[in-house]
């Protein structure tokens, strides 16, 4: 039966993979092109520049999903299935809402957002059958019941596929699928100076089966503060497992998307490289060090102790479970200062604190963690001079 299955199903997987993958929304243009221009808004007012980075969460473990046979179909529905049915029990309108709230009692000026995921599920035709499940919308939404000043300013599509998570047992045919697209998104409050959105899909990419292919992205804004001008680059790099095309990614990070910026560059996001552990761990990649070592300060060092260990991974897939339970430090806002790395530590005042990992926190009324990920919020008081649009060398 199990053969007589994998016969029916197969041709079907590969047809709606290749389908899927020619549904994407395209990249607009190379990595490192301009694809949005907005022009300046007003300028924000005050020396301080604040900044939060959040990994929101897909809202289920696809970790079985990245190591199922995709040869064998009944696994990929039996692992899909369950990681479709922890999205669904994630509650993403609550998620997106403590989000939210949580982003309005900081009010960063720049939100860099890390899997925002859309999904849509398909009957056995590949036609909707229910309106998308999307948190970015969610997030839109939320931010506009409150009033609150902000717009997107940059969304990155990253991997785009189906997945097919029912099958009918009568005719051996798959009769639900999920469309799903990961994107990296980066919101600014309305009075922030903006000149340039910039943004890509790293060349570095791996293929998980056929026209599956994992890949990340990222955004970089370029934000006129204080007399000067600081690029911010949201990002999300592959995971740990997959430390070779993580590796490669941050060649293009800190090559041509970085290298010989002027002014303040300040990259954050989920780097999927763990500062507080040691080589040989699970969650260890060179990419923490590579990026420290060239130039970039790591904020939560400059306020430690005081601010804490900094851990902001992970809550357990089904968002339950006790409040400090965080273990991995693998989000980061790194700045690298005009001039280069210039002495050992970072230049002005820093404040910093974690999002999303104390019980108060949590969704109401599920409670909920707002995401598997803690985020971070940073201010920086950066000293004349340091902001300056003076030309830095290449990493």
């Amino acid at each position: 039966m199990t053969g007589h299955t994998q016969r029916r199903i197969g041709p079907l997987l590969a047809i709606a993979l290749l389908f899927s993958a020619a549904c994407e929304t395209p990249t607009e243009g190379p990595p490192g092109l301009a694809v949005e221009s907005p022009g300046a808004h007003t300028t924000e007012a005050g020396p301080w520049l604040n900044v939060a980075t959040w990994n929101v969460y897909l809202g289920g473990d696809i970790a079985p999903v990245l190591g199922a046979d995709f040869g064998n179909p009944l696994e990929v529905v039996a692992a899909a299935a369950t990681a479709w049915n922890q999205v669904q029990n994630s509650n993403l309108p609550e998620r997106a809402a403590a989000v939210v709230g949580r982003l309005a009692e900081e009010m960063p000026a720049v939100v860099g957002l890390q899997e925002v995921f859309r999904f849509i599920e398909l009957d056995g035709a590949f036609q909707p059958i229910a309106a998308p499940l999307d948190m970015l919308e969610l997030i839109e939404d939320e931010i506009s019941t409150r009033g609150l000043p902000y717009q997107v300013l940059g969304m990155q599509e990253a991997t785009s596929a189906a997945l097919p998570v029912r099958l009918d047992f009568n005719t051996f045919q798959v009769d639900r699928w999920v469309a799903f697209t990961d994107r990296v998104v980066t919101l600014a409050r309305n009075d922030v100076a903006v000149s340039q959105v910039m943004q890509g899909a790293y060349q570095a990419s791996f293929p998980l089966a056929p026209a599956i292919e994992l890949k990340r992205g990222w955004i970089r804004v370029d934000v006129e503060h204080w007399g000067g001008t600081v690029h911010l680059i949201n990002t999300h790099l592959e995971g740990q497992s997959l430390s070779p095309i993580q590796s490669l990614q941050v060649d293009e990070l800190l090559g041509p998307i970085t290298s010989g910026l002027p002014g303040t560059v300040v990259i954050m996001g989920d780097l999927n490289s763990d500062a507080a552990a040691s080589p040989g761990a699970p969650s260890w990649t060179p990419t923490y060090g590579r990026i420290v070592d060239a130039g970039f300060f790591d904020v939560w060092t400059e306020v430690r102790p005081k601010a804490g260990q900094g851990f902001t991974c992970c809550h357990d897939p089904g968002l339950s479970g006790p409040e400090g339970n965080l273990d991995e430090r693998i989000d980061f806002v790194l700045v690298r200062q005009a001039g280069g790395a210039g002495g050992q530590h970072l230049e002005g005042k820093v404040r910093a604190d974690l999002l999303g990992h104390e019980h108060s926190e949590q969704t109401d009324p599920s409670g909920l963690w707002p995401s598997d990920h803690a985020g971070i919020a940073v201010e920086l008081l950066l000293p004349p001079g340091l902001a300056s649009t003076s030309q830095v060398s290449g990493s």
